[in-house]
């Protein structure tokens, strides 16, 4: 379960919300992004509740591909977004194989699962529904994970939290990074949950030495982090906008 009383969200009471957000895509290069809402009357999400706009009546070049990392950070699965009708060949919309040939808007996305957008130019719009309770990503201990914030809200670094360990976190293994449009390391915040009468009291993302907080960093609605754990014990928490 996610930390309790980390930010207010302001008045929203209803647990049937349904909506959609649009992100705008790295002007160059490649996006770490997920969807921001969860299906409606489902648990999790499908490839089709994301849709690429700010193109014209149709967009057929093959150069909308949104990817699924390994831990490693090479590829596990891609998609290619289509968007064209002929009246020989039919009608698609949404994400196949590059050909067209293999239909992949059923495919499913895990609540906080990021995807490597390739894109620029373009925007991302993810709808559903609004998650009425937190959603907790398990990580892996085989490398990294690319985890986004599922929440249609932007969340501070500070209401991202991290579970599965007994008291204390000093180890300084759980890091979760941002990417820039090339895949390097744009910013980088470590874990650490620890107490200490004469060090004081530190819970949250900070640098290394804990010496910089950066709990106030901001995470946009369906933003992605590369995130580095060492154990799959562990996962990364997000709180509900809808959560009293």
């Amino acid at each position: 379960m996610c930390a309790s009383g980390a930010v207010a969200f302001g008045d929203v009471v209803s647990s049937d919300v349904v909506g959609y957000d649009t992100s705008t895509l790295n002007s160059s290069g490649n996006t770490a992004i997920g969807a921001s809402f969860l299906e409606v009357g489902g648990a999790a999400n499908k490839m089709s509740d994301l849709q690429i706009t700010g193109y014209g009546t149709e967009y057929t070049d093959g150069m909308i591909v949104a990817s699924k990392l390994t831990p490693g950070g090479s590829t596990a699965a891609s998609y290619t977004w289509i968007d064209f009708s002929d009246e020989d060949a039919g009608t698609f919309y949404g994400w196949y194989n590059e050909d067209g040939s293999e239909d992949y808007n059923e495919v499913s996305l895990a609540p906080g699962e990021g995807l490597w957008l390739q894109g620029s130019g373009f925007s991302l719009q993810s709808s559903g529904k609004v998650p009425s309770s937190s959603i907790s990503v398990t990580l892996t201990s085989e490398g990294n994970k690319l985890v986004a914030n599922p929440m249609p809200t932007t969340l501070t670094m500070g209401d991202v939290s991290v579970t599965g360990y007994g008291d204390s976190y000093t180890d300084g293994m759980i890091v979760a990074s941002k990417l820039t449009s090339g895949g390097t390391t744009a910013a980088s915040y470590v874990w650490i949950d620890f107490s200490d009468e004469d060090a004081g009291t530190f819970y949250g993302w900070y640098n290394e030495d804990g010496s910089e907080d950066y709990n106030n960093d901001k995470l946009s609605a369906g933003e992605a982090l590369w995130v580095q754990s060492p154990s799959s014990d562990y996962s990364i928490c997000f709180p509900s906008p809808l959560a009293n």
